[in-house]
């Protein structure tokens, strides 16, 4: 290697820094499909109000995210249903 000019080296370095980083551009249908245009909000809760809103994400098998977009879709309206609502959303809003 001590002979190789270091052009060559530089270019054998980036092909090998390019193998290893995320490609720019649309993805290839790796990951989730999105949900939609979002607003991200951050809030502190009392921990037993927490406790409770948990147990139900739980219960629906909802994230966080999800559970708290669907509260606040049955309570400002919106089309905010969580995509794992889609099937049986009127059985499990129901219980």
């Amino acid at each position: 290697m001590a002979d190789t000019p270091p052009e060559v080296l530089r270019i054998r370095n980036r092909a090998r820094h390019d193998l290893c980083m995320a490609r720019p551009g649309p993805s290839k249908g790796a990951g989730r499909p999105s949900k939609g245009d979002r607003h991200l909000i951050t809030t502190r809760v009392p921990r037993e109000v927490y406790r409770r809103f948990e147990t139900e994400g739980i219960a629906l098998d909802l994230s966080n995210s999800e559970l708290v977009a669907l509260i606040l879709a049955e309570r400002y309206g919106g089309p905010a249903v969580p995509a794992a609502l889609d099937t049986d959303q009127d059985e499990l809003l129901a219980s």
